[in-house]
């Protein structure tokens, strides 16, 4: 398995720098050529000072415990997005990773009759709340019904986040 198998990972994920798009692969020699060649022929290349700080990053994370304070903070601001979106009634699926909550839309009358992406905008227009919707995961843009929200923030925008959901979840039927 060891000579096909080709890791990718984010750099932006793994440090909570999400849109730098800076990224990396382990695999065997022979497919790590075919994946430079390609890669050079895609970008030209990633901005110099991220590459350069996402160096930094990786330095700094062998002396640190990074990893696992980043677990904790991470798992703690999931559980509070979790228990919001299930206190406003919208039948959130607990992640086992990443940094996403998928949650059913919020059964609210003026919310009934829209599609998912209506009811996500409708979410970032008075609720003040930001998701996406699930049908953009479709290419026939099927509608699901179900929201994604990210839980890669701040403590104060998990707060404010959190408080949000609730003050429209009171309004349930």
């Amino acid at each position: 398995m060891r000579d096909r198998t080709i890791s990718v990972f984010s750099a932006g994920k793994t440090f909570c720098c999400t849109g730098w798009r800076i990224g990396f692969t382990i695999a065997p020699p022979a497919i790590s050529a075919s994946l430079s060649a390609v890669m050079s022929a895609m970008s030209f290349c990633a901005p110099t000072p991220l590459q350069i700080a996402t160096g930094y990053a990786f330095n700094e994370l062998a002396h640190s415990d990074y990893r696992t304070e980043l677990s904790q903070s991470m798992a703690g601001k999931a559980n509070r997005l979790w228990d919001a979106l299930d206190a406003a009634g919208m039948r959130p699926v607990r992640p086992n990773g990443g940094f996403f909550i998928w949650a059913s839309a919020p059964s609210l009358p003026q919310l009934k009759s829209l599609s998912d992406t209506d009811t996500c905008r409708w979410l970032g227009t008075h609720g003040k709340v930001v998701g996406i919707p699930g049908s953009v995961f479709y290419e026939d843009q099927r509608q699901t019904g179900s929201i994604r929200f990210a839980f890669c923030k701040n403590d104060d925008e998990i707060t404010a986040g959190c408080n949000r959901i609730l003050e429209f979840g009171s309004l349930r039927s």
